[in-house]
């Protein structure tokens, strides 16, 4: 199967950022050996990824269907705040 080209891979042997390089609350540090995905990096690709399906969905249309949503956060700790420009609130009538 083919891999997608409008997105993002990362290696196995990708790129691993030394902890010196980012401030790492202590209680995370003797659990962390290094930095693989900088949270800049999983920002921005969240914009992108919330862009991207604002503009592939019709939102102004009256027969669109509803847009339903599944988030899996496995592993995850502690989750971003809601940011404002990741908002997609439609309202009708």
């Amino acid at each position: 199967m083919a891999m997608p080209t409008n997105c993002i891979v990362l290696p196995d042997d990708a790129t691993r950022w030394d902890l010196e390089h980012f401030v790492v609350p202590a209680h995370y540090k003797p659990h962390v050996g290094h930095i693989l995905l900088p949270q800049g990096l999983i920002a921005s690709r969240v914009d992108k990824l919330a862009a991207d399906i604002f503009e592939a969905y019709d939102f102004a249309s009256e027969d669109a269907a509803p847009l339903h949503m599944l988030v899996v956060l496995k592993g995850a700790h502690e989750v971003e705040p809601a940011r404002p420009n990741l908002a997609l609130e439609v309202r009708r009538g």
